[in-house]
């Protein structure tokens, strides 16, 4: 899947907070927690068009997941994203819906689609009409087979653009899929945050987490402008948008740290809102790595 940047397109604003353009996307139920750990790999087959156009062949391929390979997964929505570098030499994709924040019950019920499928290693299409839309789900009538969980589901018009994430279904009914809009929107609020791996030395008893700003510091802003840190409004921003966990632990905002036992923290800084600025945000903390 490639996610559109286009300068007419207004979802471009939306998608600027993110450094990736390509990602594998499938059910959390498939693919979670317990399966993408750094340094595990994913064997994939991936369909890719042949040199005599609409015939498909199987390719082999292997996604080592990495420090520098952004992954998200949500159990709630049943969706994993995996981040694809160019590298991994993935050829086809589809493209999102630039009108995917847009969409309602009113302008998609009804709407022609298609699923794509692999179960069991053999390829299948399946049509189908959407029969409702609800906060974050899909319901649809393509049928599916055993073992398609993960599939798009695909608005049949001149884009073919992806819209869904095929999860499951009710019996004789009809069939579910997440919203990619509500995916999208949930991987810009996982976004919104820091990781940081402190390495702390035997002889400390209290790191700096954050610099304690207590000077009016100087940066440059995108005009290469020398301009002055307001500190005082600074560490109020910080103190009000700024939660800071310790292990997985929510610790009271503060600049320092007390040290206990351990030799190495995580620490995750997870904004509530962009703030402003955040020049010198890790000035002089000597223990970060």
């Amino acid at each position: 899947m490639k996610i559109k940047k286009e300068k007419d397109v207004k979802v471009q604003d939306f998608f600027c907070e993110f450094d990736f353009k390509f990602a594998l996307f499938t059910n959390n139920h498939v693919l979670n927690e317990l399966n993408i750990e750094i340094d595990k790999t994913i064997h994939l087959e991936c369909l890719e068009k042949s040199f005599f156009g609409s015939l498909y062949n199987i390719v082999p391929k292997e996604i080592k997941i990495a420090d520098k390979r952004k992954v998200f997964t949500n159990e709630e929505l049943d969706y994993t994203c995996i981040e694809l570098f160019e590298s991994d030499d993935i050829l086809d994709y589809f493209k999102i819906d630039s009108n995917i924040f847009k969409y309602d019950k009113n302008n998609l019920k009804d709407n022609d689609i298609f699923i794509l499928q692999f179960p069991n290693g053999n390829l299948s299409f399946s049509y189908g009409k959407i029969l409702s839309l609800k906060d974050n789900e899909i319901n649809h009538n393509a049928s599916t087979e055993g073992g398609s969980s993960g599939s798009p589901i695909i608005r049949r018009n001149k884009e073919n653009n992806i819209i869904g994430l095929h999860y499951g279904g009710i019996k004789n009914k009809y069939n579910l899929a997440t919203r990619f809009d509500s995916i999208l929107y949930n991987i810009k609020e996982q976004n919104n945050e820091i990781i940081c791996i402190y390495i702390i030395d035997k002889n400390e008893t209290e790191i700096n987490l954050l610099h304690d700003y207590n000077e009016d510091l100087p940066y440059w802003d995108k005009n290469n402008k020398k301009i002055y840190l307001d500190a005082k409004n600074n560490i109020l921003e910080m103190k009000e948008n700024i939660e800071i966990y310790v292990n997985d632990k929510k610790i009271k905002f503060d600049f320092k740290y007390k040290i206990k036992e351990s030799k190495e923290l995580k620490v995750k800084i997870k904004f509530r809102k962009l703030l402003s600025n955040i020049s010198y945000m890790f000035y002089k903390c000597s223990s970060l790595n």
